[in-house]
């Protein structure tokens, strides 16, 4: 499977302000008590995490858009996307964005995980409904272990378009948002809202 003409990366600047906005809806799906803090928010760029290194410089690397405390001790963060399946069947992510992921992940100890709005479900790319069930989500510890495919696509690093390494999963390696959300709940056994 290889890829056709893309539709995407022709404009950062309009990209990444409807990636700002479905950060922003993804908050608004959390349960009343839910704390969030959303790491792009009125930033130029990446969300990104500093690790301090041995010499006492600090390493800045991609972190995760959104990080929610669910209450208990409960944290989780969230890689979110607002886009469709490629050929309606396969959600992708850039290699080298698993693999920080991957590394946020291990530093922090907690969860995290890459979060889709499927706006084929919600009437295209540019719609606005919110609804629940058009999100998908999956932990980049399950995605890291294996893929579907992978080849190189367009994406944005650094502001530029370029093309990198992706990964392909099908869609039904991802749960759906909603039960996710109400697993993590019941864990944490809220009873705040």
């Amino acid at each position: 499977m290889r890829p056709t003409k893309p539709v995407h990366c022709r404009n950062v600047n309009a990209d990444r302000k409807l990636g700002d906005m479905w950060e922003a809806n993804f908050c608004h799906l959390m349960s009343v008590g839910t704390v969030v803090v959303r790491h792009q928010k009125d930033r130029y760029g990446s969300a990104v995490y500093g690790e301090v290194q041995p010499d006492g410089r600090i390493a800045w690397r991609p972190s995760p858009d959104v990080t929610a405390w669910h209450g208990r001790g409960i944290t989780t963060h969230h890689e979110i996307k607002h886009k469709n399946a490629y050929r309606g069947l396969l959600f992708g992510l850039e290699k080298y964005r698993l693999d920080s992921l991957m590394q946020f992940q291990k530093r922090s100890g907690q969860s995290v995980y890459y979060t889709i709005h499927d706006h084929d479900c919600s009437g295209g790319r540019l719609s606005q409904l919110n609804d629940i069930k058009h999100w998908v989500t999956q932990t980049v510890e399950s995605l890291s272990s294996e893929c579907d495919d992978e080849f190189l696509c367009p994406t944005y690093r650094n502001g530029k378009r370029v093309m990198e390494m992706t990964k392909f999963w099908h869609r039904s390696r991802f749960d759906e948002l909603e039960d996710v959300l109400d697993n993590i709940e019941n864990f944490a056994n809220r009873r705040d809202f």
